[in-house]
């Protein structure tokens, strides 16, 4: 059983007469009406955007650097040591951390 969401929304906008038989002609190949075919292209756009601004890209070999030293064996300095001394000291609650009065 397939669920649909109910479309509540109206979105409007302005085209041109060429831009409006265009974007007809093209959904019509997709078996759509125009607005469902202009939706789908809306969406599917903004949420490449979103994916570009939430994906972090990294170099091959700045990867493996970075790898590399997490996997070192590390002696924590001072202060590190006092951070972590002072993160144990607070409590969860569920999700939630409480850091140390």
């Amino acid at each position: 059983m397939s669920t649909t969401a109910t479309k509540t929304e109206r979105l409007s906008c302005r085209i041109t007469p060429e831009g409006k038989r265009l974007l007809e002609h093209v959904a019509s190949r997709h078996g759509m009406n125009i607005s469902d075919y202009f939706v789908r292209l809306a969406i599917d756009a903004a949420s490449h955007e979103l994916m570009d601004e939430l994906v972090i890209r990294i170099p091959t070999e700045e990867w493996e650097n970075m790898l590399s030293n997490l996997d070192a064996d590390l002696t924590p300095n001072t202060k590190l040591s006092k951070a972590i001394s002072n993160f144990n000291a607070g409590t969860f609650n569920g999700d939630t951390y409480h850091a140390p009065d």
